[in-house]
């Protein structure tokens, strides 16, 4: 398994940055949390890449 690049860490901890900012200031509904949080995991791990 490959190593997590700098850039994947950066982005990563944008994402956690993004997470604690909406529990700050919510309202918390379900598809805010998938745009902000989960969209962004699932590109950071490579997920939409070939293969499926």
């Amino acid at each position: 398994m490959p190593e997590i690049t700098h850039f994947q860490k950066r982005h990563l901890y944008q994402i956690k940055a993004g997470y604690f900012n909406l529990l700050d200031y919510p309202p918390m509904l379900e598809k805010t949390i998938s745009l902000s949080l989960v969209s962004p995991l699932l590109l950071v791990g490579e997920f939409y890449l070939h293969p499926f």
